[in-house]
């Protein structure tokens, strides 16, 4: 991979991180999923920074050239598009249990008035 990729790649996945970071701290992002995408991309920066791993990486799975434009594009919508679906999956899941305590709660408060 060229320099000029890597240092690509590093920006898009900084900003990743950031964006991440920036999600769970706003409470838009679950903390298990934060872990998960952290993880990932932590992993693929150190594989692309490391030319033998990325070799290795590269001849495991057989292919050619470890990277093409298209391939990098492409993933990179699918990346952002994942994370922004699991951050809408969070707040959906945060609603749910707001829903899920407040009919608890009025359900408790019915019982005691007798009604």
């Amino acid at each position: 991979m060229t320099a000029q990729g890597i240092v690509v790649l590093w920006t898009v996945g900084l900003g990743y991180l950031l964006w991440i970071v920036n999600l769970t701290r706003r409470g838009k992002l679950y903390i298990g999923y934060t872990v998960i995408w952290v993880f990932w991309t932590v992993l693929g920066l150190v594989i692309i920074s490391f030319q033998p791993l990325l070799n290795l990486i590269t001849s495991a799975l057989g292919a050619v050239f470890p990277a093409s434009a298209l391939s990098l594009l492409a993933f990179a919508l699918l990346f952002a598009m994942q994370i922004y679906l699991l951050s809408q999956l969070s707040i959906l899941s945060r609603r749910v249990a707001l829903i899920a305590r407040h009919v608890a709660l009025n359900g408790l408060d019915e019982t005691k008035s007798g009604v």
